[in-house]
């Protein structure tokens, strides 16, 4: 009987600093911008219009690309979209590592190692 126990309280200790990590690496992660408090689940693209690209977030990529398209000369080429659940954070990732390369606004002068970066890094949370 005194094995139950001890194994019954080793799983609760387990569980207790499983959930002391995930609360540690949520707080790690709201203070560096990686989360969102209230996750907004969403599409995080990437679109090539002439030189530049635009980076953005929204919850309907046809109707986004459709609107793009009305106001600018350029034809417009959707080159990677990252469905995700907290795609406010994930925008905020690609813009603070893009930082460099801003145009204006949300548009970026990427380099081709730029684009394969966003293309291949599928991550999302």
């Amino acid at each position: 009987m005194p094995y139950v126990i001890e194994a019954q309280e080793e799983q609760e200790n387990q569980t207790s600093r499983r959930q002391a990590s995930w609360w540690k690496r949520l707080a790690r992660r709201l203070r560096h911008g990686l989360e969102s408090e209230t996750p907004v689940p969403g599409v995080v693209y990437l679109l090539q219009a002439g030189p530049y690209y635009a980076l953005g977030t929204t919850a309907d990529l046809d109707a986004e690309v459709s609107a793009m398209s009305r106001r600018l000369p350029f034809p417009i080429t959707v080159i990677h979209a990252i469905y995700t659940r907290d795609s406010h954070a994930v925008l905020r990732h690609w813009q603070r590592r893009f930082a460099r390369r801003r145009h204006h606004d949300n548009w970026f002068a990427l380099s081709d190692d730029d684009v394969a970066a966003f293309r291949e890094e599928g991550w999302t949370f």
